[in-house]
């Protein structure tokens, strides 16, 4: 099954924010925020695959 997401982020120094919304329901975002790492993109990615 194919997932169409939105997805924003907002890069900054220590941390990047990061909001998804899915196209089934456009008024409900999730969001999330992650220390600017090489892990924590690693976890953002597996967030956004879940």
């Amino acid at each position: 099954m194919i997932k169409v997401l939105f997805i924003g982020i907002d890069f900054s120094k220590k941390i990047f924010d990061v909001s998804v919304i899915h196209q089934l329901n456009l008024q409900a975002a999730d969001y999330w925020q992650f220390e600017n790492s090489r892990e924590c993109c690693t976890s953002m990615l597996k967030w956004i695959k879940s």
